[in-house]
């Protein structure tokens, strides 16, 4: 019997009313559209029904709105929620001219992802383990009117209650700050409704694990099995279907909002995964923790594009209140062995099947289709080329000084430990082009910066012209030191960069032309030569040596004067290497943030640090 008629046999037999499409669109909202089941044919399920995409953020315009559902007929699931016997069936969308999968329908990525694993020859079967936290509150308000702005959150478990009159008493029994990870009820309140959200989730078909209440108070956790990319994708799309539901049906709110409440932990997304090959754990092996050098390379990928992760993983703006220092959010971009203050973790176990690589930084505002595409789209990129993710980092790196920090390499929007306002997740198309037209302030600037490196004296020319008329912006002026730098003159260049600072103007990119001057300084051919010669006969010589790093950075031979200062630094840590230290930050801000020379020799002095 074929998936269809057993569907519609199962329609029949179990007198299912109706048959509920759902899709998900590109910010991972699940979306529906519910047929009665009378209507329900062979036709309809082999081929789909035609919808209108135009309402969809991110896809169709108004005059090609014409889409189509396709009903996957290997995942269906009974409702357990709708008073009315209700069938829900995952659907990917196609194009309705050419019914191919449409490109910007994320559950078709994944599938295509899945795809890709196979075709590289790498392994067959990616899998995920996603865990999801959420936040229940007992009233959410908030107001955006041209009068007012506010918002207001309140849970019987919060512990700004304490003091509260509750009508019939207040029991007093609540987490404090922190304080949720893992006392028994009654301090858990919420015991019997995380019982029920399990039960849901198993009733649509889901291996469920566990439950339990996470740190911060009114914060929880569910555990599902894990399982393949796509499938997962939708499991995950069942829990938060099945949280929301529950909840409301206690007369509570939930939320996936990774930073709903300021001063404690935030709510984020572990993704388990790894990679197999028939029966096979390619995971598996003799290196570090246990693990296969595919393993490592995996990380490598992760680690080397975790900033363009994050445009998928931390898909809102609160994601970035989440992921800055204090609160256990994983910001630095680092691997070890059970260490959970490291952005990807290697969790223990005792079977070499269960070798996985955790990574931490993602949160469950995440498309998961996107998301899990994008995870396993950059480990694939660091096995096929072997991208060392560098040594192990085992210490508890929150409790590392300022000064060590900023060799780490950390989670995108961060910068000086504070968040950066850039826009995040799924954007229509004309808000990126006006957002790129805000920051450039003017079309030219784009062909200024290409010829700057090419020809930074006409680059210059061009960069007055755009200053007469506008003569106080910063970034034309930034733009125009940088020119000069290159072109030789640092004098000149340094004085638009203490300008700048005096009106107190401290955008990283003046920093970064700051370092550029700072090093070009000591540009000379001949006190180059000179250096390697009397290095050649006191090679012991560790002023020297740092004088002979820094005049190769300033000649652009970054590689060997990286490592001729970090050799500075490894043989004396307190005296001359500090200022080897200090030299090695100051040229990692003079090349761009995603150098892989830069990513390469941050890790390397963090490991002698450590």
């Amino acid at each position: 019997m074929t998936n269809i008629k057993k569907i519609l046999k199962s329609i029949k037999d179990d007198d299912i009313t109706y048959v509920d499409l759902r899709f998900t669109d590109p910010r991972g909202k699940l979306q529906h559209v519910t047929m009665d089941a009378k209507i329900v044919d062979d036709e309809m399920l082999n081929e789909g029904i035609f919808f209108d995409g135009s309402s969809i953020a991110g896809w169709k315009a108004i005059n090609e709105s014409d889409m189509i559902l396709k009903p996957d007929l290997n995942r269906l699931v009974v409702d357990p929620f709708t008073s009315h016997n209700t069938l829900n069936i995952f659907c990917d969308v196609l194009d309705a001219i050419k019914k191919d999968p449409y490109e910007r329908d994320p559950r078709g990525t994944a599938k295509k992802a899945e795809a890709y694993l196979k075709q590289s020859g790498i392994g067959d079967k990616a899998f995920f383990g996603p865990e999801a936290e959420f936040f229940v509150f007992d009233d959410v308000r908030y107001k955006n009117d041209m009068n007012e702005t506010s918002f207001k959150i309140d849970s019987t478990e919060g512990p700004y209650n304490t003091g509260k009159e509750y009508p019939n008493g207040n029991m007093g029994h609540r987490p404090g700050v922190k304080g949720g990870y893992f006392p028994v009820p009654p301090v858990d309140s919420a015991q019997d409704m995380r019982g029920e959200y399990l039960k849901a989730m198993r009733d649509m078909g889901i291996k469920v694990e566990k439950h339990h209440h996470e740190v911060a108070p009114s914060q929880h956790e569910l555990g599902m099995y894990f399982g393949t990319l796509v499938d997962q994708a939708d499991n995950l799309q069942l829990y938060k279907y099945a949280v929301h539901m529950v909840s409301h049906s206690f007369g509570k709110t939930a939320t996936f909002m990774p930073k709903p409440v300021k001063g404690d932990n935030g709510s984020g997304m572990h993704v388990h995964m790894s990679i197999w090959k028939g029966n096979d754990a390619l995971f598996s092996g003799d290196k570090y923790s246990g693990l296969s050098d595919l393993a490592l390379h995996y990380i490598g990928g992760i680690l080397k594009h975790a900033k363009a992760i994050n445009a998928f993983s931390n898909a809102t703006t609160n994601s970035y209140k989440r992921l800055i220092p204090g609160f256990e959010a994983p910001v630095l971009l680092a691997y070890s062995a059970r260490n959970r203050s490291a952005s990807c973790r290697i969790p223990f176990t005792d079977s070499p099947n269960g070798k996985r690589v955790e990574v931490r930084f993602p949160d469950a505002t995440a498309n998961p289709y996107l998301a899990f595409s994008a995870m396993l789209m950059a480990g694939l990129d660091g096995i096929q080329n072997k991208i060392d993710p560098g040594d192990a980092m085992d210490q508890d790196l929150y409790e590392l000084p300022a000064s060590e920090l900023a060799s780490i390499p950390t989670v995108y929007a961060l910068l000086d430990g504070q968040t950066v306002d850039y826009f995040q997740g799924v954007i229509e198309t004309d808000e990126i082009e006006n957002w790129i037209k805000q920051l450039l302030r003017h079309r030219e600037l784009l062909a200024v910066d290409a010829m700057t490196e090419s020809d930074p004296q006409a680059a210059v020319l061009r960069w007055n012209a755009l200053l007469s008329d506008d003569p106080d912006n910063p970034v034309l002026q930034i733009g125009k030191a940088r020119s000069l730098s290159l072109a030789g003159d640092n004098t000149a260049a340094a004085g638009i960069i203490e300008s700048l600072e005096e009106r107190g103007f401290l955008e990283p990119e003046a920093e970064k032309v700051k370092a550029m001057i700072s090093l070009a300084s000591n540009n000379d051919t001949n006190q180059l030569d000179r250096l390697r010669t009397r290095l050649a006969e006191s090679p012991n010589d560790l002023k020297l040596k740092l004088d002979f790093a820094e005049a190769l950075a300033a000649a652009g031979n970054y590689e060997e004067a990286f490592q001729t200062a970090l050799d500075v630094y490894s043989a004396d840590k307190a005296g001359i290497g500090a200022h080897a230290h200090k030299f090695l930050l100051t040229a990692f801000k003079a090349l761009p943030d995603d150098d892989d020379l830069v990513h390469q020799y941050r890790r390397k002095l963090a490991m002698l640090m450590y």
